[in-house]
């Protein structure tokens, strides 16, 4: 019989850290309610959690004095949920900072309480490939539930998932990418944006002829950017555990996931393309190079700029020299002339984006005159407040390890994350919510690797222990609300089923014009235009949730009768000029 052993005054402690947890967490009634700061804690009762407190605080000291080994798993345990709760009410940057700061502190006192004495256990199954595996399904899973219930619930806008629906479906019976809602007029997409790329999801849509295939596509191919940045790992030598973090951290970075709710876009195939093209580079595998640098050129007219940054990467680092000199050639040339078709057959290049370097004329060389006589003018303009808080995002999952190379080439990798996302004053371009981040998640991600295959094993491990934890928190505190979406159609399906149904009835000969959440959900009319356009159609559309039903009666005044009303939900108009007489519910 072991003998008695008195609780020292340290398992006291960890005891009552880790009661005072979980009594905070089981009273988060703001996580819901919305109630935060002095009015939770004026309208919170307090003698019940002074009880509730003392209760847990003498079972964790009960459990740590039984078995000590489990004392400190109930203090990880207790950190990682109050965590993961605080980061998925909300806050700002610097408060998920310090929450990542508690965390690690709490891993790296526990890694020192007990001097490692499990990590050799553990290592095989962390280590196991089939958790790589696991967490690209539940990337896929996530992001493609979220973005088909979007859809499902009517938030996917017509800018730009009505557009790609319609295009789609267009492409499935001429084989053009043409649309009517993107400029309100017939129109190819490639006018807007070169972006042959397309055709490679044709033959699945053909398959599945429906919008939510485009954004399971999506989801996929990102999940699928796990195996060529697995790759890297390996080929850098790290070792499986190792490889299995870094892995994790993709998945978890929050503008990976953030990218796709937006809605489907041609760039999410810039991260698996890159990440295959960078693993091409580093086995010497010349054909697979050739082929990824092509298949990247074909996302969009300004992908060039990725491929010509990592052709010279190559170049500077002495590498792959030739390589490298015709990659960064080719993108220029391919640039240029996708520049030139555009400007001279299409709408022109969307160098707007760039208003705050265009002093001496709406061109290139503009910018560059801008940039080339003011350096410090473009310093400033890439560190504006809303910069610096992106950045952060973007870097503190990754440990900020890309932006800390050690050869002077390797910086040249973070020149399409400057140029693309640093300079520009158009506000979607430096934000994780949009589609502007996929191109440079690949180039971060492998200076990533590159930086942990240079660090020892026991910094190496500290350091992805960092990027997990603050991958984790950061994805709860960017997209722990995305869930909202199951409640709302769970709430409200017979009224998105209502609407389906009114859609419907529209003949798919018609013309219609529809509100922009609607026009998604009718991809199969030839003739589709955003009601705002003020184009004589048909049919009109109109989304009623949250207004009244004003602009009905302004239709009705233009010679449409109300032929479908439901209110609240949708109203669908047919233009009859002679008709007084509604064959439907008129709007009141």
């Amino acid at each position: 019989m072991k003998p008695y052993r008195k609780p020292e005054i340290r398992e006291w402690v960890e005891a009552g850290f880790c009661a005072w947890l979980c009594t905070a967490l089981l009273n988060l009634s703001w996580i819901y309610t919305g109630e935060n700061g002095l009015a939770f804690s004026t309208n919170s009762g307090l003698m019940p959690s002074i009880c509730l407190f003392v209760l847990l605080w003498l079972m964790f000291a009960l459990i740590g004095r039984i078995r000590p080994a489990s004392s400190g798993k109930v203090l990880m345990a207790s950190v990682c949920l109050y965590s993961s709760a605080c980061a998925a009410a909300g806050g700002n940057i610097w408060f998920i900072a310090g929450l990542a700061a508690v965390l690690f502190w709490t891993a790296q006192y526990l890694s020192n309480k007990s001097e490692k004495q499990n990590l050799a256990k553990t290592g095989d199954f962390y280590g196991d490939k089939r958790l790589v595996y696991a967490a690209g399904l539940l990337f896929f899973i996530f992001v493609g539930g979220v973005t088909a219930l979007r859809y499902m619930t009517f938030a996917s806008p017509n800018f730009d998932f009505g557009i790609f629906s319609q295009m789609f479906e267009r492409m499935k019976t001429t084989g053009l990418p043409i649309t009517t809602c993107e400029r309100n007029r017939q129109l190819s997409h490639f006018a807007v944006h070169i972006s042959p790329v397309f055709y490679l999801m044709l033959p699945f849509y053909l398959l599945f002829p429906h919008p939510i295939a485009l954004q399971l596509m999506q989801a996929a191919a990102l999940a699928l950017g796990i195996l060529p940045l697995y790759g890297l790992c390996r080929y850098n030598q790290l070792s499986k555990k190792a490889c299995t973090a870094v892995c994790f951290c993709y998945v978890l970075h929050p503008a990976l996931a953030g990218g796709c709710f937006y809605d489907m876009h041609e760039n999410f195939f810039l991260t698996p393309f890159l990440l295959c093209l960078l693993l091409s580079a580093e086995k010497k595998q010349y054909a697979k190079m050739a082929l990824f640098t092509v298949l990247v050129l074909l996302v969009k007219e300004d992908a060039a700029v990725y491929t010509a940054f990592t052709g010279l990467y190559l170049l500077a680092s002495g590498r792959e020299k030739k390589p490298g000199a015709l990659m960064a050639a080719a993108s220029v040339i391919y640039f240029l002339l996708a520049v030139t078709l555009l400007d001279r057959f299409g709408e022109g290049v969307m160098i707007g984006r760039y208003q705050n370097f265009l002093a001496g004329g709406q061109n290139f060389g503009s910018i560059l005159k801008t940039v080339f006589m003011n350096p410090g003018y473009t310093l400033a303009q890439c560190l504006q407040a809303d910069r610096i808080g992106y950045l952060l995002i973007m870097a503190l999952p990754l440990a900020c390890l890309p932006f800390m190379g050690r050869k002077p080439s390797e910086y040249l990798l973070l020149g399409p994350f400057v140029l693309m996302n640093l300079m520009p004053d158009y506000e979607y371009q430096h934000s994780i919510d949009f589609q502007y981040n996929f191109g440079v998640l690949a180039l971060l991600f492998y200076l990533f690797i590159r930086r942990l295959s240079q660090c020892k094993e026991d910094v190496r491990g500290k350091l992805l222990k960092i990027s997990l934890t603050v991958s984790c928190l950061m994805f709860l505190f960017a997209h722990a609300d995305r869930l909202s979406y199951v409640g709302r159609w769970m709430d409200h399906r017979q009224q998105y089923r209502v609407m389906e149904e009114a859609l419907e009835r529209i003949p798919k000969e018609a013309s219609v014009a529809a509100s922009g959440f609607l026009t998604p959900h009718l991809y199969m009319h030839e003739e589709l235009y955003e009601e705002t356009a003020g184009i004589k159609t048909d049919y009109v559309a109109l989304d009623l949730r949250g207004t009244d039903a004003k602009a009905v009666e302004v239709y009705e005044q233009k010679g449409y009768r109300c032929v479908i009303y439901e209110e609240g939900s949708i109203a669908v108009l047919a233009y009859a000029p002679d008709d007084n007489q509604n064959s439907g519910k008129s709007a009141p």
